[in-house]
């Protein structure tokens, strides 16, 4: 449903997914929630929606940091690489707060794919991820980089 980009559908489909999961006794739900920070990420750029795009942006990055910590396949770059378009669609209309805390997932992002393996590196996804990120770092104010303050 993600490709017809039927989200509603689509919304209902994870939910079962994520049932089914934790219904058995082990079982780490990685692939589902590869799909689902997806599914986050995607559903909030063609909705357009400013005021909930960075709930959307928070779910789907806690989601990839776990899967980018713990995965060492491209999976979760290929997602990742969504970040960029995501930036580039509500950029004009974020505070600088935000784009800074985009700026740091980028950072973040960049930072492992330069520790996996070389071969992994190389990797179509993995490589256009890496683009995807450089991109958003060379639009977000260096200052907005550094670690946000506590709230």
């Amino acid at each position: 449903m993600l490709v017809f980009e039927d989200f509603e559908r689509a919304g209902k489909y994870f939910a079962t997914a994520y049932s089914f999961a934790e219904a058995k006794d082990v079982y780490d739900s990685y692939q589902i929630d590869n799909h689902y920070a997806r599914f986050l990420l995607m559903r909030a750029m063609r909705s357009g929606d400013v005021g909930g795009c960075m709930a959307a942006f928070r779910d789907a990055r806690k989601l990839l940091y776990e899967e980018i910590q713990n995965e060492r396949l491209h999976y979760p770059f290929r997602v990742a690489k969504l970040i960029g378009e995501f930036y580039d669609t509500f950029a004009s209309a974020l505070p600088p707060a935000d784009k800074g805390e985009i700026g740091r997932a980028a950072k973040f992002i960049s930072e492992r794919i330069g520790k996996l393996p070389l071969e992994r590196q190389r990797h179509r996804s993995v490589t256009e991820c890496a683009d995807a990120m450089e991109h958003v770092l060379g639009l977000v104010d260096p200052a907005l980089l550094e670690k946000a303050p506590k709230k």
